[in-house]
């Protein structure tokens, strides 16, 4: 049985590509492009991971990890934060924030799927 992954992004592009890698990967992905679309489907169907846009609305991502982590149901399910910021300080701050890893864009194929790994198997 293979995992499944949230995917929230709003750039269709950016979403598009990521599913694809994924899916390649034998991941079953779930979209969201947005934060409400997001929680309701988090909170239906069973998720392994959720890989969040920083820039999603409403609000931002940092606001709707904050809400999936309130959440009895999601707040053990490992979030990383998918953004273009990419500096070291910055990344460490989304940490800080609460997100469990980061995928910095523009990042390479083997990125998403080598972080996806190390916190499926965790």
């Amino acid at each position: 049985m293979s995992s499944t992954i949230l995917l929230v992004e709003d750039d269709p592009d950016a979403r598009e590509i990521a599913r694809i890698i994924l899916e390649l990967h034998s991941y079953e992905v779930l979209t969201a492009v947005n934060g409400i679309e997001a929680i309701s489907k988090a909170n239906i169907e069973p998720i392994d991971l959720i890989i969040l846009d920083i820039s999603i609305p409403p609000k931002n991502g940092v606001h709707i990890m904050a809400r999936m982590r309130e959440n009895p149901k999601l707040n053990n399910i490992p979030i990383v934060a998918f953004t273009a910021l990419s500096s070291i300080d910055e990344q460490e701050m989304l940490k800080r924030e609460g997100f469990d890893g980061v995928i910095p864009k523009p990042c390479r194929p083997e990125e998403i799927v080598e972080t996806v790994e190390k916190f499926l198997k965790e």
